[in-house]
């Protein structure tokens, strides 16, 4: 499943002229937000999910393998059957959540880190969606555009990690907020019901 807004674009005004995006969601009682004051969260980085050898996986080793490098005050776990009703353990501790979307597409965690209360900091991949979405670099999310974007960004946060000021904080209040109030499983709900009804 590569770029889906490419793939809807390319398939508008053909063989299915009506075609509607639906994109991944979050679950608010599951992604549970319970440290809702940011600066009480202890670690810094938090990652959870499944890292394999294939090739689409390698940038993803490759930055958590940064972390581990650089940073001990975080939580990184390279694990794809870890309980999903026990993750908000681990991510409320942290103040950034790490993504990386391997497929160019916006995946789950996308929604599920900012519900946490996170940070949300994430690859940018051009015309994928994110925007339309709401999510947008230093407002409601961090982006990095390279691995060497990436590693300079990591550096500056674990730099000022003791002295964050409210630029961070709002910045993962407006993604919470964003998560909670547009894309959770109810709003995704509530947008295909009335395809549903016309049929």
């Amino acid at each position: 499943q590569q770029n889906t807004m490419r793939t809807i674009n390319s398939l508008m005004g053909m063989a299915c002229p009506k075609l509607v995006w639906l994109p991944n969601a979050c679950d608010p009682e599951i992604h549970q937000n319970c440290k809702l004051n940011w600066y009480n969260r202890d670690r810094l980085f938090g990652f959870i999910g499944s890292v394999s050898q294939s090739y689409i996986r390698q940038n993803r080793l490759q930055i958590l393998n940064l972390i581990e490098e650089l940073s001990e005050n975080s939580i990184i776990i390279k694990q794809n059957d870890y309980p999903h009703t026990e993750m908000y353990k681990i991510l409320n501790q942290c103040k950034i959540g790490l993504n990386e979307s391997s497929l160019e597409d916006i995946n789950m965690r996308s929604f599920e880190i900012p519900s946490y209360g996170c940070l949300l900091f994430t690859n940018y991949i051009p015309n994928n969606g994110y925007e339309e979405l709401g999510f947008i670099n230093g407002a409601t999310c961090l982006f990095w555009d390279s691995f060497e974007d990436y590693r300079e960004q990591v550096i500056n946060l674990i730099n000022i990690q003791d002295n964050y000021d409210i630029y961070d904080c709002n910045i993962a209040k407006a993604g919470y907020l964003l998560a909670i109030n547009s894309h959770t499983y109810k709003h995704r709900v509530m947008q295909i019901l009335p395809e549903i009804i016309c049929l």
